[in-house]
């Protein structure tokens, strides 16, 4: 049973360790040649939204979803050095 209980605190701590700096960007989005944004009237990264390389394959998976234009709701991990930089997924959602 111990060992059970300690093998899950485990699973458990590296769970939250790899969803630091996870975050919802939620928004319109809007394709552009280098960089793409979402952006809201409200939430974290309101008003000047997140954003994502466009011809990244993170970029490539969530234009997938949500094409330009599109209201999306993407639970993102963003990067140290900007913010507001999407570098990994979790789920992304087309709103309408």
């Amino acid at each position: 049973m111990r060992t059970t209980m300690i093998a899950a605190a485990a699973l458990l701590a590296s769970l939250t360790a790899a969803h630091a700096g996870s975050a919802i960007c939620e928004g319109a989005l809007t394709v552009g040649k280098e960089w793409t944004t979402v952006k809201g009237p409200t939430g974290d990264f309101a008003p000047d939204g997140c954003r994502f390389q466009t011809a990244s394959k993170l970029g490539r998976r969530i234009i997938a979803v949500c094409p330009d234009g599109s209201q999306c709701q993407i639970d993102a991990a963003f990067s140290k050095r900007s913010s507001s930089t999407i570098t990994g997924i979790t789920n992304v959602t087309k709103i309408k």
